[in-house]
């Protein structure tokens, strides 16, 4: 009875630890991943997501998101449902792999098996470090990554396990789908034909040898998935943000994350101070890393051991460097060095290695076992602790750079995109302290001067931010967003001439900008001319497509309807505008003046 009563209990206890998911919101790359993204309407246009976007060449994770905004729009409950439901999929997981491998090399009574494999399992699934990962939407990536890379382990064994051939081959299709699912999900899935090796190794047979005479069609099966993952990045999707092309130099980048991996190490026994930014300076010379490099080095080479004996500690070892590899070796990513999501897989095998030396301990000095469960209900507790206060953190985007700010002022990412969320919210003079604060620690910041150009345009210091917009379109003419709001800043001045030269030049850069659509729209509708009213209807419908949870183009054309007295479709455009937003009340008023018009009281 205990038995079956112990995976509930651990999922509800995670469920309780996650209770404040429903009040997150949307942050930072959830924008250019949902928010912003026009192909996540349709799901044949989701796979090919935007370059450069947390869901570029990652085709699942995109079609995933593309399902939520099908089912609830723009409102987040469903994207974080999803989430959870893969985060406890993965804990149901974690401890199915582990008391699999406990049938292997490590003895352990059956009825212990279990209360191990839950344990391990719990501490991992309430740890705050994993809270990024499930509550951040867009990292949606790293929880398919970690689901199917999981599910891969358990449908293996159970190919190793199957007693009747056909069985065995079904079983081993099955772990071929999974690796290739979780290749179209995130890179880290790269290693994990060499992760099944070290676990057969490990767990299943006495050697490299027996290993590869039994089980190479499913080796070479697994190792096949690499062209999934070769023709996703060949497309050149993250060009701009991962790889050799970014201008980081390797060393450099392999030097920083020495001591970028030992920060994880202390945040998964010392989780406090979390962020969702941390920064890094780039390390340039072995003296800035005298000593990190060198626990990296003599932690990597004890693992590499451990693991080619077979030991079971060498796979929860090499587990952790192989996941990690993509993100922090030698292979760049430009826009973030350092990354607390970056740990959710990897954790579990650090839970795992905690737990198993824990029992070795005890078994050695049985007196210390009567300490061991009360002390696993105190770690356990303040784990679901932390976690749930961490998770409050992510109800506003404001909260959640407030909290990197505060943790690291010294941080531009965190300031500038606090700045970002601050204008988000309407409060532009915080806004313009917090992107000043980051210029004067990045400065010359292409995004961070558009930014605090912005909020000085809501501020009315319409000279300084045209002035800022300059400077930016100065140094890079193909800065789309400073050509938008420029134009927009001429139209409101009735400079025409001028807001259509910077808005047609937005819309050669990017012809899907559904801010440039609707602002050339309005300009052609300084006049009543019956061409610039097809022009700007063009441009209205434009905007509705590449955006269409924008109310504003609807609206728009709404009105340009209204204006050209064809008020049956008028009264169509304002109803829609008020399923997108019930609390317009000018659509309201508008919908209203229009039925009167036609006679309809």
């Amino acid at each position: 009875m205990l038995r079956a009563l112990l995976p509930l209990a651990c999922t509800f206890v995670v469920v309780g630890a996650y209770a404040g998911i429903w009040r997150a919101t949307f942050i930072y790359d959830d924008f250019p991943a949902i928010v912003d993204n026009p192909g996540i309407a349709s799901l044949r246009d989701a796979v090919d997501a935007p370059p450069d976007t947390p869901i570029a060449g990652r085709p699942l994770s995109a079609l995933s998101l593309a399902v939520n905004y099908r089912i609830s729009g723009l409102e987040p409950w469903s994207y974080h449902l999803v989430n959870l439901l893969l985060h406890l999929g993965s804990m149901w997981l974690i401890a199915g792999v582990v008391r699999d491998a406990m049938r292997g090399r490590i003895a352990v009574a059956p009825a212990r098996a279990g209360l191990l494999a839950w344990i391990v399992a719990l501490l991992w699934a309430t740890h705050p470090l994993a809270t990024e990962a499930v509550v951040y939407v867009s990292q949606r990536t790293e929880l398919l990554a970690t689901f199917f890379l999981l599910a891969l382990l358990r449908v293996s064994r159970r190919a190793n396990d199957a007693e009747r051939p056909r069985a065995a081959l079904c079983w081993s299709a099955l772990a071929v789908a999974c690796c290739a699912a979780g290749m179209a999900s995130k890179e880290i899935m790269v290693g994990a034909p060499l992760i099944v090796m070290l676990y057969d190794r490990c767990f299943l047979y006495e050697g490299w040898r027996p290993a590869m005479a039994r089980r190479w069609p499913l080796y070479l099966g697994l190792a096949s998935t690499w062209l999934v993952l070769i023709l996703l990045v060949a497309g050149g999707s993250r060009s701009a943000t991962a790889g050799f092309s970014t201008g980081i130099a390797t060393w450099h980048y392999l030097l920083t994350q020495s001591k970028v991996l030992l920060s994880y190490l202390r945040l998964a026994f010392w989780p406090v101070d979390l962020s969702v930014s941390h920064h890094w300076p780039l390390a340039t010379s072995i003296a800035e890393a005298p000593w990190q490099g060198l626990v990296i080095l003599a932690l990597l080479l004890t693992t590499c051991v451990a693991a080619v004996r077979g030991r079971w500690y060498g796979f929860c070892g090499a587990c952790i460097f192989i996941v990690l590899a993509p993100s922090s070796s030698i292979v760049p990513i430009a826009t973030e060095v350092a990354a607390e999501r970056r740990m959710y897989l990897p954790l579990a095998a650090l839970a795992a290695l905690v737990v198993f030396a824990s029992r070795a301990i005890t078994s050695r000095y049985p007196r210390m076992s009567t300490f061991a469960l009360p002390l696993v209900i105190a770690i356990g507790a303040g784990l679901v602790a932390l976690t749930a206060l961490r998770v409050t953190d992510y109800s506003s985007h404001i909260r959640i750079w407030d909290r990197a700010v505060a943790r690291d002022p010294a941080n531009p990412v965190a300031q500038h995109n606090l700045g970002v969320a601050l204008i988000r919210e309407r409060q532009p003079q915080r806004a313009a302290g917090a992107l000043s604060a980051s210029l004067s620690v990045r400065p010359g910041h292409l995004g961070t001067m558009t930014s605090l150009a912005l909020a000085l345009e809501r501020l009315d210091r319409v000279d300084e931010a045209t002035a800022l917009y300059e400077d930016v379109l100065s140094a890079d003419p193909n800065a789309g967003r400073a050509h938008v709001r420029l134009g927009t800043i001429h139209a409101r001045a009735q400079r025409n001439d001028a807001a259509q030269h910077h808005l047609l030049a937005a819309l050669k850069i990017n012809g899907s900008d559904h801010e440039a659509h609707n602002a050339l729209a309005n300009v052609y509708l300084q006049t009543d001319h019956p061409e610039r009213q097809q022009r700007a209807e063009h441009h209205y419908r434009a905007a509705m497509r590449a955006a269409p949870w924008d109310a504003g183009p609807v609206r728009n054309l709404a009105l340009l309807r209204a204006r050209q007295g064809r008020l049956e479709e008028a009264a169509t455009l304002f109803r829609r505008v008020l399923e997108m937003d019930p609390t317009d009340e000018d659509a309201r008023f508008n919908l209203e003046r229009a039925t009167r018009m036609m006679g309809n009281f």
